[in-house]
This record gives structure tokens, sequence and C-alpha cells, in this order.
């Protein structure tokens, strides 16, 4: 396919469930990085990455697909919960549910009173 994946790249896929994690449980600590002024967080992924890199063709390409399918999914995810049109959607669907909730009741208000 012609795919280059660089650290630079996998770095910001592997952020995803971190920013996940600081903006919606608010548990985010400190940075801290490594002897090599690398985050302990992208060290992590750097690691995995470079282990990936030294393994035989099937183990290279299942662990890819799964890492990437995984992190990908968490970064949709994280990008439907920090979204603004995340926000404009739940409005919209409140204002839907809300409308027919009312249009109910006084459906059944007219009902009641002959």
């Amino acid at each position: 396919l012609g795919v280059n994946f660089s650290y630079h790249w996998l770095a910001n896929l592997s952020e995803s469930p971190r920013r996940l994690v600081c903006h919606v449980l608010g548990k985010c600590t400190a940075e801290s990085y490594n002897e090599d002024g690398v985050s302990t967080w992208h060290s992590v992924a750097r690691t995995v990455y470079q282990w990936l890199l030294n393994q035989n063709f099937v183990v290279v390409q299942v662990g890819f697909m799964f890492a990437i399918a995984i992190l990908g999914l968490v970064s949709i995810f994280e990008f439907f919960i920090s979204s603004v049109f995340t926000v404009l959607l739940a409005m919209c669907v409140f204002a839907v549910v809300s409308r027919q909730s009312i249009f109910t009741k006084i459906q059944s208000i007219i009902r009641c009173n002959p």
C-alpha cells in the first residue's frame, strides 16, 4: 500500500486515550519525561512501535492492524466526546424529545377536556 507510519503519527494517535482520560475523567497528572526527553506516555508507544518493527511479518501486520483499529476507535470516540458537533447534536436531540413530550402532554390535556 505504500503507507509510512512515522513515530510522530503514531505518537499523535496514541495520545487519544490520554486526552480522553484527561478531558472526560479529569485525571491528568503532571507530564513526566524519560532520560531521552520523551514524554513517558509517548515512550510506551515508541517502545511498542520499535518492538513490532523487530518482529516477523505476520506479527507486525497483526500488531499494527490491532493497534490502529483500537487507537482509531478511541480517537473517533474522543472526537465525538470533545467536539462542538456532539454538543449541538445533543441539544437538537433534547429539543426534539422535549417537543414530543410537550406535544403529547398537550394532546392528553385536550382529550380530557371535551
